[in-house]
């Protein structure tokens, strides 16, 4: 009478090698949890300087040219039949953006802001994580009225030179 062998064990084994093969190279794929913060953070980081150019051109639309800071920027009376006496600034709910100084960012999540000439400013930030937008996942276009910002970058300070557009070309963008 021949024996029953018992696979159990090895089969026991052979699967937990699998999960472990399996989660490791889930890290490897998409990242950790450090991984998805730093993308996450990157994200914001880009909404304010999203942000930052609306509020640019805002500006721009009212006083026909770049606004010199964030400040004067928020200040700047807006155009708009619907709510006249609004001031640029009261569209936009981050009010970290009068903190954007100017020249290169120093540290990840900085953002900052220059002019270049009347209609063009340099936005740039600072970076954790590079971005291509061939391999983002699920990449729809975000910026839609700056698909400038829809570039690849690579990660530490980038900055974008974009064009502020008179009322009537803004109101096609």
């Amino acid at each position: 009478m021949t024996r029953k062998r018992d696979l159990g064990l090895p089969l026991a084994i052979a699967g937990s090698i699998a999960v472990v093969g399996a989660v490791i190279a889930g890290f490897i794929i998409v990242g950790g949890p450090g991984d998805a913060r730093a993308r996450r953070l990157d994200d914001q980081t880009m909404e304010r300087i999203a942000s930052s150019v609306q509020l640019a051109q805002c500006a721009f639309i009212s006083n026909g040219q770049a606004p010199a800071t964030m400040d004067e920027a928020m200040s700047a009376p807006a155009k708009s039949s619907v709510m006249p006496g609004e001031r640029c600034g009261s569209f936009h709910s981050d009010r970290t953006l009068r903190d954007i100084g100017a020249g290169q960012p120093d540290r990840p999540g900085d953002v900052t802001y220059n002019v270049i000439d009347a209609s063009h400013v340099r936005l740039c930030g600072n970076f954790r994580t590079s971005f291509n937008h061939a391999e983002a996942e699920l990449a729809p276009t975000r910026w839609i009225s700056w698909p400038e910002l829809e570039q690849d970058r690579p990660a530490g300070p980038f900055c974008y030179e974009l064009e502020l557009k008179p009322e009537a070309q803004a109101d096609a963008r």
